[in-house]
């Protein structure tokens, strides 16, 4: 019922066309692939259809397909054009990924050799390279970066005919997708209804697609009248190919609508058919949300025992499928089970079912709130980062009319030393600033360390404390407080940490939603790292004291804080490509994770292990022996102070 930006690569062209162009275009043999004889002829935006097609309808036996496509390109007759250099080019780097995963020296050296093309198809290739580099960055899960190519290849795209040029309408589509997974529903809306305007009739897959995720996101908007124009529009598409599934996905959405209303008698039928039809071509997680809306219908209308049985039928199904734990499925199934089994008089099973739904609801909330924020986060660094690029492309260009205007009127090798030299004393501004930004970015042994020689080692550290915060009450707060309040008041507390960090010797890692986390002990190490983690924590505690007090004076909402410490051994190193950052991997943060949850607001909670290092020297409080998530039973203290010297 939810299904939202549907794509398969199987229906980028219609069944019987695909079986037509495998047998007139191209076949396999035991030799290796085989392409048309034309393909390098073929325009950009063509070649790389028909590659598309290739690699998804034809069976190899290994994996690594487009070594595969590269042998059978480069063995087609050599032509002397750019165009065709430049697409064996990007054929080359799909190849490469195929033997290792991306990487920043490769995502750079690409993007250099696009920003560089200069064949008479130099958009068309930018576009589909800029295209490649956001999907790779999505794989691995960097979406700061894939949603910033998803914006440069879009920009270039927007000057092709997606008649001519298939790419641009899966690119419109996954570009739009991105900003629908961080619940940006009004810019998802607007990019796909100027999409399914343009995308071709052949193309009927997306343009099905395009129009429920409009109706979804006008349904999330708040909006259910325009959400039903929007899924009716989507149905009159589907049954022109008889679409069975997106016509049971589509019959149970425009259910759900009417169920929303308060129309049960008219949901019903369509709710009915949706089962019917979901079931027939296995769609699960639609399945499952359709009985149990069905289950709630009939609850209404009085038929306790089919409600249950119903509801009950939607829950086995997620448990076969091993999805029973997702918190949106979990919420949407289990709230109305605990309805149903209150409604047979099985309260306390009822009662058990609601709560586990609706702790589930909670946890969404708070994923969802936390997803829509770093969604705002991206969206603006992006644009940022493209409006820079987009400055400095143009001051490049000016400088180089520039440049030749005065060799051209003087002639002259002064000018030209002149040039010479204040681009030298920029370019040694420019890298004393990146070195001050990175020096800003990542401790100070490793930035001289990457600088030194490109790339940092990951180390094992014995001995570190791993400290972790977090609000309570975040997102209920997040209810309360404009987004604006919201980041304004993480940015006054995590900057104090920072400081807090940095007096105390403690090495920031990285912010996690509302939550903080740092560690002592690295990148070097140190006798005392726990003492320095715990000052760091008692001084947090205070600070947070103080404006909750603040707070309650003037009537306004605050934050509480729990604070967790671990020590144990962890892997440090640096992640990401064009943006790095220093991080931590280990058991120890996992165990530390759970000394903040298992803790109470305004206390640090901390492990055995951190305890026999501070001992002597703090005021500690002996919990017991306390259950913590995925660990068991473990020895937990409170520290209330240090001692006196």
């Amino acid at each position: 019922m939810i299904r939202t930006l549907f794509f398969k690569r199987s229906s980028f062209l219609p069944l019987y066309l695909v079986s037509l162009f495998s047998c007139l275009l191209f076949n396999v043999k035991a030799s290796g692939l085989h392409l048309p004889n034309n393909i390098k002829k073929l325009p950009v935006g063509e070649q790389w259809r028909v590659f598309d097609s290739i690699l998804e309808h034809t069976d190899f036996k290994s994996t690594k397909k487009f070594t595969y496509l590269l042998s059978a390109y480069q063995n087609k007759k050599a032509l002397n054009e750019p165009t065709s250099k430049s697409v064996e080019g990007m054929i080359k780097f799909m190849a490469d990924l195929e033997n290792s995963s991306l990487t920043p020296i490769r995502a750079q050296r690409f993007e250099s050799w696009l920003l560089k093309e200069s064949s008479i198809e130099k958009k068309e290739i930018q576009a589909l390279g800029f295209h490649i580099l956001a999907t790779e960055y999505k794989k691995i899960g960097m979406n700061g970066e894939a949603l910033e190519f998803y914006i440069r290849a879009f920009e270039k795209y927007r000057l092709f005919d997606p008649e001519l040029f298939p790419f641009k309408s899966k690119c419109w589509f996954e570009y739009a997708s991105h900003y629908y997974y961080f619940r940006d529903f009004t810019t998802t809306r607007k990019l796909l209804q100027s999409m399914w305007k343009n995308v071709p009739d052949k193309w009927i897959y997306f343009r099905i697609s395009s129009l429920n995720t409009i109706a979804l996101c006008y349904r999330h908007e708040g909006d259910i009248f325009q959400a039903d124009q929007w899924f009716k529009k989507a149905m009159n598409e589907a049954e022109k190919v008889n679409d069975e599934v997106w016509i049971g996905i589509l019959k149970g959405n425009l259910g759900y609508s009417l169920m929303l209303k308060k129309k049960y008698a008219e949901a019903e039928p369509l709710i009915e058919e949706s089962i019917a039809l979901n079931k027939k071509n296995g769609i699960n997680m639609d399945l499952a949300f359709s009985l149990s809306n069905l289950s709630q219908v009939k609850l209404k209308q009085g038929d306790k025992n089919e409600s249950y049985r119903l509801i009950l039928e939607a829950v086995e199904l997620m448990e076969s499928k091993g999805k029973i734990n997702d918190f949106e499925i979990k919420s949407r199934l289990f709230i109305p089970l605990g309805k149903s089994l209150v409604a047979l008089g099985k309260y306390n099973e009822g009662f058990e079912a609601l709560e586990d739904g609706r702790i589930a609801q909670d946890s969404l909330n708070a994923q969802r709130s936390a997803l829509q924020m770093a969604g705002v986060q991206l969206k603006i660094e992006a644009e940022k980062h493209i409006k820079s690029l987009k400055t400095k492309e143009s001051e490049i260009y000016y400088q180089r009319v520039w440049i030749g205007v005065l060799a051209l009127a003087i002639l002259g090798v002064s000018i030209f030393t002149w040039i010479f030299f204040k681009q030298k004393r920029k370019i040694a501004s420019e890298r004393k600033r990146s070195d001050a930004l990175l020096m800003n970015i990542l401790p100070e042994k490793v930035a001289e360390e990457l600088k030194a020689s490109g790339e940092s080692e990951p180390r094992l550290m014995d001995q570190v404390t791993v400290l972790f915060t977090d609000f309570k009450g975040f997102t209920k707060l997040s209810e309360e407080l404009s987004a604006k309040e919201l980041v304004s008041d993480l940015n006054e507390f995590f900057s104090e940490f920072d400081k807090i960090c940095e007096r105390n010797g403690v090495e920031k890692i990285k912010t996690i939603g509302d939550g903080y986390m740092a560690a002592s002990g690295l990148p070097e190490k140190c006798e005392n790292h726990a003492h320095r983690a715990i000052n760091a924590g008692l001084e947090m505690i205070s600070f947070v004291t103080q404006r909750k007090q603040q707070k309650i004076e003037n009537g306004l909402p605050y934050f509480d804080i729990r604070v967790g410490l671990h020590t144990g051994p962890v892997v440090a190193g640096i992640v990401g490509l064009k943006k790095f950052q220093y991080d931590i991997w280990g058991d120890t943060v996992n165990t530390a994770s759970r000394m903040e949850s298992s803790g109470e607001i305004g206390r640090i909670n901390v492990s055995n292990s951190t305890h026999q290092l501070i001992k002597n020297d703090y005021e500690c409080e002996f919990r017991g022996e306390i259950e913590a998530k995925g660990k068991g039973e473990m020895e937990m203290w409170y520290v209330n102070r240090a001692f006196a010297n």
